[in-house]
């Protein structure tokens, strides 16, 4: 009987907190599947160590380490993992597969997620062995367990922020997720306790679950909370360097499908606005949001910029969320005829639907991303580019990088 009634405690205990591991399809993201001991402890004892005085990480969370700076790495960024991007947490288990932030491209043969790579990214100023401070966000406990890894030349301020950009954890090191990171709800500091519901949530929505809304945390694309999209199945994962695709192709379980919009300035500080735009989510920390003004990093649909609140003219800032209008070069993107779509630059839609046809993606609905160019987490390359800015040369006879959009600016005919 006592066994029961301490049974029906933590039953209730666990519902209330919602740690009630929901089976579902391992995708992208959400609805994992597996043994709850995976990612939980119930005592923070293990196979009879002693119990741990300074107790388990939020949420019984027991992967990791406890006095980590980044929670999140105990999964993402597991030392055994080699420069792998898909990992094991659980020796011959194939349900335990979890994504790693750290992927050596010389590993995967440069393989990579369409979010990049941490592993080029240090606190170093002058580059070293191809890694340096410029390789992407420098984000806590990437280079040691209790933190560091600030920017060499930024310190922890966002390029184009403003100081009130993450509220009073302004001064704290970038994390994953939580007020000083990017992923979950950005009004709760607690890392975990940001990302609550979204690794748990099965994939729901509509279009094969693929669709986010933005809604809440784990109908969101990525868990950016606000950001709308479409994920693809296995994070894009691959070498996309060349991959130039039909519209067809867009309907594919594969693909990311970005949002945009093309009303102009939206979002604050702590939301993307109303159209889910992934742009104004980045606009959040790089300046982009609420006025745009002149501390804003890019100009958002620039070309439009009205009044004093926003850059009337594309050269201040390479705009965003601007449509990629007709009788220009842009209108040729991704620069091979009869071709919709280039993986290496991806562009993002101001229109898209939760059934995803194949032709509610349109060539008039096409928007240019912050992500079109850079990678959210990092790259190889120099402000986590998708690509080599240096060799962007009008001698070019191959349109990569920013031939892509900019299709008259190279030596095509050579």
């Amino acid at each position: 009987m006592k066994r029961r009634v301490i049974f029906q405690v933590l039953l209730t205990v666990a519902l209330s907190s919602g740690l009630i591991f929901i089976r579902g399809v391992m995708r992208s993201e959400a609805g994992v599947k597996g043994a709850c001991s995976t990612c939980h402890t119930m005592h923070n004892s293990q196979s009879g160590e002693e119990v741990n005085k300074e107790g388990a990480q939020s949420y019984l969370i027991s992967r990791g380490n406890l006095n980590a700076a980044n929670p999140c790495l105990g999964c993402h960024k597991i030392p055994t993992a080699n420069g792998e991007f898909l990992v094991r947490l659980i020796e011959n288990d194939p349900n335990s597969l979890v994504p790693q932030v750290n992927v050596d491209l010389a590993v995967t043969n440069g393989k990579v997620s369409a979010a990049g790579t941490y592993y080029y990214t240090t606190r170093d100023k002058t580059e070293q062995n191809g890694k340096s401070c410029r390789k992407g966000h420098n984000v806590a406990g990437m280079e040691d367990d209790n933190g560091g890894n600030e920017d060499g030349w930024l310190g922890v301020v966002p390029p184009g922020g403003t100081e009130d950009c993450i509220k009073s954890n302004f001064s704290h090191q970038l994390t994953c997720a939580g007020a000083s990171g990017c992923h979950g709800d950005r009004n709760i500091a607690d890392p975990l306790a940001s990302i609550k519901g979204g690794h748990h949530s099965p994939a729901a929505n509509t279009y094969e679950g693929r669709y986010r809304d933005g809604n809440t945390v784990a109908s969101s694309y990525r868990m950016l909370l606000g950001v709308k999209g479409r994920v693809a199945s296995r994070w894009e994962y691959g070498d996309h360097r060349d991959e130039i695709l039909d519209q067809a192709d867009l309907s594919g379980d594969d693909i990311n499908i970005y949002q945009g919009t093309d009303k102009g300035v939206q979002g604050s500080k702590r939301h993307p606005g109303p159209d889910g735009s992934i742009n104004g989510f980045c606009g959040e920390c790089h300046g982009c949001a609420e006025g745009n003004t002149e501390n804003g990093f890019h100009s958002l649909r620039g070309l439009k910029g009205e009044g004093s609140s926003e850059m009337s003219s594309p050269w201040k800032r390479h705009p965003t969320d601007i449509v990629m209008k007709a009788n220009t070069a842009y209108w040729d993107y991704p620069g091979e005829k009869g071709k919709f779509y280039s993986q290496e630059v991806p562009v993002g839609f101001a229109k898209i639907s939760k059934m995803g046809t194949v032709n509610d993606l349109q060539k008039s609905d096409r928007v240019v991303l912050c992500v079109s160019c850079h990678r959210a987490h990092g790259s190889q390359y120099d402000d986590a580019l998708r690509w080599d800015y240096r060799e962007m040369k009008t001698s070019a006879t191959k349109g990569s990088g920013c031939f892509r959009c900019h299709t008259d600016k190279y030596n095509k005919n050579q």
